[in-house]
């Protein structure tokens, strides 16, 4: 079969379409960030002008029927977040390779595994793909829980595959079969066919853990209010609220608080929000905080 082809898709969120000159500006936010870069095989763009060179190349790659490059807008800001590529086709084999990124500001939010839930139902349905294929780095664990989720069987471990800044590191290879789309989607095995290594199913959990005390409730009260929009935006939610405690060592505060994050990226993303940032000019004044952000823990408890 020859080269797919995937119209623009349509999910809850989100609008999957080609890419367009016009959409540099809002990728240069993507891609000019480090800490979104960091996995991936280019460098972090510096200006508009390295966007624009990227965009040249993936204009000639997919004009040369080698790859599909899509973009990822949020429909209700009509604003580009994210990139999804289609590369590395097999004509005979009627196989592929899948290539994405979101913008830090909308991890933890599940859009990339929505994105990519349409795509595979799009690229196993009427684009007549058979296989697809990703590699992911081994510290990309982000990465590595969307794949699970979908239902990608990890195949292998490539040692040292690719070196980054002159590091070389190493990858996982996921495969995921149209026969097995859409039975197996969610959470899955994490193994290779013949290995004993524990399953790994889960991305932890970020937490905020934090003690406070109060010198004007009222003022506080506003803080609360303003703190509510970046917490919905990022999943928190509360697991402790000023409740009664015991404090048996150490020092204490007179307010303890503990909010759960989908991932502890987004308990980071949340912190550094303009939205909470905003929020927290109103509470200095009026109050002392210790907090630490945490990444949660899923491995083995005790006996």
């Amino acid at each position: 079969m020859p080269q797919p082809s995937f119209a623009t898709l349509i999910t809850e969120r989100l609008i999957i379409r080609p890419l367009r000159e016009a959409d540099i500006p809002d990728l240069f936010e993507v891609n000019g960030d480090p800490q979104v870069t960091q996995f991936l095989p280019y460098a972090t763009w510096q200006s508009i002008a390295d966007g624009q060179a990227w965009f040249e190349r993936m204009r000639t790659m997919v004009q040369a029927g080698t790859a599909q490059q899509l973009v990822l807008e949020l429909s209700n800001e009509r604003k580009v977040v994210g990139t999804l590529l289609y590369f590395h086709h097999d004509q005979k084999s009627a196989r592929g390779e899948l290539g994405y990124v979101l913008g830090r500001r909308c991890w933890g939010r599940g859009l990339m595994l929505e994105a990519l839930q349409a795509f595979c139902s799009h690229a196993f349905g009427v684009a007549g793909v058979r296989r697809l294929e990703a590699e992911v780095n081994t510290a990309n664990h982000a990465s590595l829980a969307v794949l699970r989720r979908l239902g990608f069987t990890h195949e292998g471990t490539l040692r040292q595959r690719w070196v980054a800044n002159g590091v070389p590191h190493d990858t996982r290879l996921y495969g995921l079969l149209a026969e097995e789309w859409p039975a197996r989607t969610g959470v899955c095995d994490d193994r290779p066919t013949n290995s004993t290594e524990p399953q790994d199913t889960t991305m932890a959990k970020g937490y905020w853990i934090a003690r406070v005390d109060v010198t004007d409730l009222d003022t506080y009260k506003a803080y609360v209010a303003a703190n509510a929009e970046p917490l919905r935006k990022f999943g928190g939610r509360f697991l402790v609220r000023a409740g009664r405690f015991d404090n048996p060592e150490g020092a204490s505060r007179s307010r303890n608080v503990v909010i759960e994050f989908p991932s502890y990226q987004a308990a980071i993303d949340c912190w550094h929000s303009p939205e909470y940032q905003r929020a927290i000019e109103i509470r200095r004044p009026v109050s002392s905080v210790d907090l630490v952000i945490i990444e949660g823990y899923d491995g083995p408890q005790p006996a």
